[in-house]
């Protein structure tokens, strides 16, 4: 008998001292047991660790990389887009440059230029810039340019007409206020008063000079029709202003 009681104390005091685990180990599970699980991108990170940085950073050059070869491939594109245009242009620019064309004709060539849209807008400006019928061809092209690319027309026209540079002389100065008038660039208005402000005052004999404006003074009677394309302008301008919702 003493030797069974010796092993039921045993016994016993072994399990009054693995109780302490059993509670540690109970207590363990049920806070895993009650705990939300981890979302993914939580998991995601805790199972990249130290890897995490450099992963970023790869995916990062990725995109840069993959960015700036979209980029340059666009910008490729757009290059040879604008070599196609400028080489089907050729021949109807060279036709609108012909000696002794009729004004029909440079007219017609010059609208089928206008056909290739913003890139058209340059070459007609530069046509402006020789007078007689080239010109005349060139504000019909840039006329109808206007009625689908308003913006392209008065952006460049507007900066040829005030350039420091000067590259328009009174002529296209005068053909380009049509212009501006007929595709409605209100933000020429100002531009067109204080160029006929100018005008009255060379008319007047106070000055010599117009801002802007390329080469020598016209005579007297270019000078009428220059100030009669100015207030027919401006008037045209005013009106739109007032009709504006």
């Amino acid at each position: 008998m003493a030797v069974s009681e010796e092993r039921v104390a045993r016994l016993e005091a072994e399990l009054e001292r693995l109780k302490p685990t059993w509670h540690e180990r109970l207590e363990r599970l049920e806070t895993a047991v009650a705990r939300p699980p981890a979302k993914g991108l939580a998991r995601f990170l805790a199972w990249m660790g130290p890897e995490l940085p450099k992963f970023l950073a790869a995916a990062v050059l990725l995109l840069i990389a993959y960015w700036v070869n979209d980029s340059v491939d666009l910008a490729i594109k757009q290059q040879q887009l604008q070599l196609s245009y400028a080489k089907e242009m050729k021949g109807e620019l060279e036709a609108m440059a012909k000696e002794k064309a009729d004004v029909t004709d440079v007219e017609r060539a010059a609208v089928l230029v206008s056909a290739f849209g913003q890139p058209a807008v340059l070459p007609l400006l530069n046509e402006l810039r020789y007078g007689g019928n080239r010109a005349l061809g060139a504000e019909a092209g840039l006329r109808s340019l206007a009625f689908m690319h308003p913006g392209a027309v008065c952006d460049t026209v507007e900066r040829a007409m005030s350039s420091p540079a000067r590259v328009l002389a009174w002529e296209a100065q005068m053909i380009s206020a049509r212009i501006v008038a007929a595709a409605n660039c209100r933000e020429s208005l100002r531009f067109l008063r204080e160029q006929a402000r100018a005008l009255a005052a060379v008319r007047a004999g106070k000055s010599q000079d117009i801002p802007g404006v390329a080469g020598k003074m016209p005579g007297v009677p270019q000078q009428k029709e220059w100030e009669r394309t100015l207030e027919e302008a401006v008037a045209a301008l005013q009106a739109a202003q007032v009709r504006k919702p």
